[in-house]
C-alpha cells in the first residue's frame, strides 16, 4: 500500500472521529432530526458541487428503489438514532459502539444474505459481545432506562449500517460509488427534510442556526459526510475492501482522542476495557474472512 493511502486512510478515521463531537455541539440547540437533515443536506451540496470533476461516474441505469433503501439505513434513520443516544452517552463510548457495526455485518450476511460464517467469526461475535456489555453497564432493573435506550438507539443505528452494506453489495454493484455517495445523501436530505417541515418549526431552526453552528455543520456535513464518503471509497478503488475497514478500528480512538481534547471527556478503564474487546471481536471476526461484500466504514 502506498504512502497516499495510509494518509487518507488516518485523515478518513480523524474526519469521522471528529463527528462525535460535532454531533455533541449541535444536539444542544437541535432535534436530532433537525441535525441528520443538516448533515445530509450539507454532505450531499458537497457532492453536487464535486459533480463535474465526477462526471464519468455517471452511466448506466440507476435502481432507484434500492438506493433509496440505502438512503434510509445509511443517513436518515442512523444519524437520528446517533444524535439521540449522545443526548446521554459521552461521544467516547458512542465512538466505541459504532465499532459493532462490523459484527452486525457479519449477523445479517449469515441470517438474510447466505453469507457462511465460521469459527472465528462465531468467537469474534462473542468476545464483541462481552465488550458491549461491560461499556453499558445495564442491570435488568433499570434495562428500560433512559441511559439504555440511547445505549440501545446506538447499536439499532449500526444495525443499519450493516444491513445497508449487504444491500449495497447486492443491487448498487452497476453503479459508481459516487452516485452510490451523491444518492444516498439526497434520499437522506430529501426525507428527513418533509418530516422536518411536518414536525418542526422551520423558521425557529433558522434563527438559531449561527456561525458556531456552522462550523460544527461543516465539520459534520461537508467533511464528515462529503469528503469522508469520497475519502472512503478512494480507499476501496486504490487500496481494497479490507483495507477500507481499517477505518472501523480507527474512529473509535480518534472519538476518544477529540473527546478528551474538546469535550474534556474522561478515559476511564470500562471504555478502554470495553474497547479493546470489542476490537478484538471485530478483529477475529474479519480476519481471513471472505464475506464478499464491501465492508461498509462506522459512518456517524
Amino acid at each position: 500500500m502506498s504512502r497516499k493511502l495510509y494518509f487518507a486512510l488516518i485523515i478518513l478515521s480523524l474526519i469521522w472521529g471528529g463527528s462525535f463531537y460535532f454531533f455533541k455541539v449541535l444536539i444542544v440547540d437541535f432535534s436530532p432530526l433537525v441535525v441528520a437533515f443538516l448533515r445530509a443536506t450539507f454532505g450531499a451540496i458537497t457532492l453536487i458541487v464535486l459533480i463535474p470533476f465526477f462526471r464519468k461516474s455517471f452511466k448506466g441505469k440507476i435502481p432507484f428503489i434500492p438506493l433509496f433503501a440505502v438512503g434510509i439505513l445509511n443517513t436518515l434513520i442512523p444519524w437520528t438514532l446517533i444524535c439521540f443516544s449522545e443526548q446521554k452517552l459521552t461521544s467516547n463510548l458512542a465512538s466505541v459502539l459504532n465499532a459493532t457495526q462490523p459484527l452486525w455485518t457479519m449477523i445479517l450476511g449469515v441470517l438474510l444474505f447466505g453469507v457462511r460464517s465460521n469459527r472465528n467469526q462465531l468467537i469474534g461475535l462473542c468476545i464483541g459481545f462481552i465488550g458491549i456489555l461491560i461499556l453499558s453497564d445495564v442491570h435488568l432493573s433499570n434495562f428500560f432506562s433512559v441511559n439504555s435506550l440511547n445505549f440501545a438507539a446506538m447499536l439499532t443505528a449500526t444495525f443499519c449500517y450493516g444491513l445497508a452494506t449487504h444491500i449495497t453489495k447486492r443491487y448498487l454493484k452497476e453503479i459508481s460509488m459516487f452516485q452510490i455517495s451523491l444518492g444516498t445523501l439526497l434520499v437522506g436530505s430529501i426525507c428527513s427534510g418533509f418530516i422536518v417541515l411536518f414536525l418542526e418549526e422551520p423558521i425557529q431552526i433558522l434563527t438559531k442556526i449561527s456561525w458556531h453552528h456552522i462550523g460544527a455543520l461543516i465539520g459534520i456535513g461537508v467533511f464528515g459526510s462529503g469528503i469522508a464518503y469520497l475519502l472512503y471509497f478512494y480507499l476501496i478503488q486504490k487500496g481494497s475492501p479490507d483495507f477500507a475497514s481499517i477505518s472501523t478500528y480507527l474512529v473509535p480512538v480518534s472519538a476518544i482522542f477529540w473527546g478528551y481534547i474538546l469535550l474534556n471527556e474522561n478515559i476511564t478503564w470500562r471504555l478502554i476495557i470495553g474497547l479493546t474487546f470489542i476490537l478484538m471481536g471485530v478483529y477475529i471476526t474479519s480476519r481471513k474472512v471472505k464475506l464478499n461484500i464491501p465492508v461498509k466504514s462506522s459512518k456517524v
